[in-house]
């Protein structure tokens, strides 16, 4: 059977519940307008070929993009219809998908000109989850995968070229806030994002929790279950 991404998480309730969660707080944060993050997001889904998730439209954005301005987003580099701070954000959000080794330290800078410390941190977390369920999706409809589609997506023109040198940088880019917190996510560059932090731990563990007792019924049925 073929289930929708929507379909597939709702066999594990408690993760879907977590993940739009998660999913609203990241849209919600105060720090990135979300006209940047469905520029973003739209752009992660071209790059990747995901025709879906080019279908859909993050509502709220409707009315600060248009559609003549969406149309342009392959060639964002060049048109006067972004602005700078779009134009940085979504070089970044490329980077991002094809090896985040190869953000810089001046593209990092850009951003963060713009946005602060904690607006960098909020987009990366942000092209973090664009990708990442992309990807997913993706995944989820490989049967349609077929040469017509490899053929599309080693067409995509990428402005961050794959062979691009990848990138050391020079120190952390962002300092964590202060913290009494024991727990190492608590004391990372994510608590600049207070809005998103305690969801994201909370779809994290309810992730993993549900990954390990998919492991273990696995195992168990291995056991009882004839060869």
């Amino acid at each position: 059977m073929n289930r929708s991404f929507s379909e597939t998480i709702q066999l594990c309730p408690d993760l879907a519940d977590c993940f739009m969660q998660f999913h609203q707080c990241v849209w919600q944060q105060s720090h990135v307008p979300q006209g940047v993050l469905e520029l973003c997001r739209l752009r992660i889904a071209q790059l990747l070929s995901a025709e879906l998730d080019l279908s859909v439209r993050y509502k709220p954005t409707l009315a600060c993009l248009s559609a003549d301005k969406v149309s342009h987003l392959s060639r964002y580099y060049q048109s006067e219809k972004f602005s700078k701070l779009e134009r940085n954000c979504i070089e970044l959000a490329e980077c991002f998908v094809l090896d985040p080794a190869t953000i810089t330290d001046e593209m990092a800078s850009s951003v963060i000109t713009h946005i602060g410390d904690a607006g960098y941190v909020a987009l990366l977390e942000a092209c973090g989850v664009f990708e990442g369920f992309t990807r997913f999706r993706l995944v989820l409809h490989c049967h349609t995968l077929n040469s017509e589609y490899v053929h599309q997506a080693t067409q995509t023109e990428f402005v961050a070229m794959a062979s691009k040198e990848k990138f050391k940088a020079d120190g952390m880019r962002v300092k964590a806030a202060d913290s009494t917190s024991d727990s190492m996510v608590r004391n990372c560059p994510l608590n600049l994002v207070p809005e998103t932090l305690e969801a994201f731990l909370g779809f994290y563990q309810t992730l993993w929790l549900a990954v390990t007792c998919g492991l273990q019924s696995s195992r168990l049925a291995a056991c009882v279950m004839p060869v």
